[in-house]
């Protein structure tokens, strides 16, 4: 019983020295199963997961695009660690949460808004004692006074 297969496909057109291809990895799953498609190269170096499932059980990713959207469900984000860069808040119409989880997001206090606030940016402003959480999202600043 074949068990694994690795494949070169050849993909687009074909021209003098340049035959672009993939790379595509195969595995069984059972015994009374055939070979099917896990992941795949291909010629541009893009990786994608057949499955749509990606599963990194490692300490750190760096330097990753993850298309244009990250989507994380259940526990997606857990343990320590640090997150660094930019994050962006971007809406639809309408916007639900349910947060079932700790930790928490250090956001600094400033006297006064952003002076030009962009879509994402998240702020606490502190103004003669009265503090508010205010966040840019569809070029609407959203605020609300904290307790």
């Amino acid at each position: 019983v074949q068990s694994a297969d690795l494949r070169a496909v050849t993909e687009g057109s074909l021209a003098a020295g340049q035959v672009p291809s993939r790379l595509a990895f195969f595995t069984l799953e059972t015994a009374a199963g055939g070979l099917l498609e896990r992941w795949r190269i291909a010629s541009a170096g893009d990786l994608k997961a057949m499955n749509g499932d990606l599963d990194l059980n490692s300490r750190s990713l760096k330097n990753a695009v993850l298309g244009t959207a990250l989507n994380l469900n259940g526990q997606a984000l857990s343990g320590g660690g640090t997150f660094s860069g930019a994050m962006a808040f971007s809406a639809k119409p309408a916007i639900t949460a349910s947060v079932a989880a700790q930790g928490f997001i250090n956001v600094p206090i400033a006297t006064a808004a952003p002076s030009a606030p962009a879509n994402g940016d998240m702020w606490v402003e502190d103004i003669a004692g009265v503090r508010k959480l205010a966040v840019r999202i569809g070029g609407v600043t959203y605020s609300a006074t904290l307790a």
